[in-house]
């Protein structure tokens, strides 16, 4: 299993995850001035989990294969003439700086209750379905702002957390990835 760092390094060397056909679309399509779309870094652990969506206003989990986890930091996919950081001008392909507090994966609190409640040392059964491990703090705070670059293609994880965000929503801002990994 890889460790946090060749993670991270990976994603950078990865480049911006962004489809041929998405490209196109960003590239014929003009966005506010002040507009940032960005894609958060993801990884996967190794451990099968359950992930929350951010349209899924029921609580329920949607399963699937990755226990994903989110980074505070996110790929620039496209930026409006006027998006600024600190009087600097935001464009695509720069790293932005989230805030940790924000972004963070962190275990659902409603799953230990649901394992850890009066009946725990007791014989009984556990009844129900068990709520979703991780919660990802990041759709409390941007869970309305999820774009979908093309909505009309099939839906990707990656997509789940694409969002537009305001400068305001930016702790940093690196205009040279390769920094990161150096």
């Amino acid at each position: 299993m890889k460790n946090l760092k060749e993670i991270f390094t990976d994603i950078i060397k990865g480049g911006l995850p962004i489809s041929k056909r998405e490209e196109s679309l960003l590239k014929h399509m003009k966005i506010g001035k002040e507009t940032v779309l960005v894609r958060v870094f993801l990884y996967s652990a190794e451990v099968i989990g359950t992930i929350i969506l951010p349209e899924d206003n029921s609580g329920e989990a949607i399963k699937n294969d990755m226990n994903l986890r989110t980074l505070p930091w996110a790929w620039v996919v496209a930026a409006g003439d006027e998006a600024k950081f600190n009087d600097e001008k935001i464009e695509r392909g720069d790293i932005m700086r989230l805030w940790d507090w924000k972004t963070r994966s962190i275990e659902n609190p409603k799953y230990r209750a649901f394992y850890e409640n009066d009946g725990s040392d007791s014989n009984a059964q556990v009844q129900g379905v068990a709520p979703p491990k991780l919660v990802h703090r990041i759709y409390q705070y941007y869970g309305e702002s999820v774009v979908f670059i093309d909505p009309c293609a099939e839906t990707d994880i990656v997509d789940y957390f694409t969002f537009n965000l305001a400068p305001y929503d930016f702790m940093g801002h690196l205009k040279n990835p390769k920094i990161l990994i150096e």
